[in-house]
């Protein structure tokens, strides 16, 4: 009976190790919530690229820093009338993007609606909130013609 329950452990234990070792993928799961682009020219190259390839998909920037190769993008809205931003990084040949999106909060009285923003995260069915938002940002992002790579955070 113990010489099973270690047996037990061990494969729990194993199967958590794999599944971690297995954190970057093409395919988006639940809850990933970074997007990495990888393109073959340097950071400033891919800054002013990726950043034109943005203009030119009717996104106004927030912020832009050159010092730190890093954009962030006004609020443009999704379906349902929700809004996301985007928050981009820039190093050697990786882009990397964070998505933040606005949720419907309850206050703390009946009645009180308040929109909060969080980190977006990947989910698969079509009313699911965060697929709403992935749906608004991810054809930009595919249409920059590099490979895509999604990982959890």
């Amino acid at each position: 009976m113990k010489t099973t329950h270690i047996y037990l452990f061990i494969s729990i234990f194993a199967f958590f190790a794999t599944k971690s070792l297995q954190s970057q993928h093409e395919i988006p799961e639940k809850n990933d919530n970074v997007i990495t682009i990888i393109a073959e020219k340097d950071e400033m190259s891919n800054f002013d690229n990726f950043g034109k390839h943005l203009i030119d998909n009717g996104y106004a920037f927030a912020s832009i820093d050159r010092t730190f190769k890093t954009i962030s993008t006004e609020e443009r809205v999704s379906e349902g009338g929700y809004k996301h931003k985007l928050n981009i990084t820039f190093k050697d040949s990786i882009i990397t993007i964070r998505a933040t999106c606005n949720m419907l909060m309850f206050g703390s009285s009946i009645g009180n609606y308040q929109t909060t923003w969080i980190d977006w995260k990947y989910a698969r069915y079509r009313g699911n909130i965060y697929n709403l938002h992935y749906r608004a940002f991810i054809p930009v992002i595919t249409s920059y013609n590099k490979p895509v790579l999604y990982y959890n955070r």
